[in-house]
C-alpha cells in the first residue's frame, strides 16, 4: 500500500496485491488507486503508480494488471504515462447504484 499525504492529511492511496501461488507471484494486481478530489491534476496518482512499479520490480514481479472504469478517461491517461498499456475490456466489470460499467484492462511489463 502506499499513500499520500500533505501535511497530517491523507490526499491519495493506492495498492497491489502479489499472485499467492507459486506459478503467479511473478505478477501483481493494482488496486485502489484513489486521490481526492481537491489534489487532482498534481500527478500524484502517476507519482504513487511508478512508486507501485519500483516495489514491483525490487520483489521479483515481471507483469502488472490493473483494470480501469472506461470512462476514466484522465486515469486510463495517467496509467499509460506510468507505462501501461491497454490489452481488452471487460464488460460489465463493475455493478454500483443498479448500473454496470466496462473495465479496460491495461498491464505494464516490467
Amino acid at each position: 500500500m502506499i499513500i499520500a499525504c500533505s501535511e497530517k492529511e491523507l490526499i491519495g492511496m493506492a495498492g497491489i496485491i502479489r499472485g499467492h501461488w507459486p506459478k503467479t507471484r511473478h505478477f501483481g494486481t493494482v488496486w485502489g488507486v484513489y486521490v481526492e478530489p481537491g489534489w487532482r491534476g498534481y500527478k500524484i496518482a502517476e507519482a504513487m503508480v511508478n512508486a507501485i512499479s519500483e516495489w514491483a520490480t525490487a520483489h521479483e514481479m515481471t507483469v502488472i494488471y490493473l483494470g480501469v472504469t472506461v470512462s476514466a478517461k484522465a486515469a486510463i491517461r495517467c496509467y499509460a504515462r506510468c507505462g501501461f498499456t491497454e490489452y481488452g475490456i471487460e464488460p460489465k466489470a463493475i455493478y454500483y447504484h443498479g448500473n454496470y460499467f466496462d473495465q479496460a484492462l491495461m498491464v505494464k511489463l516490467l
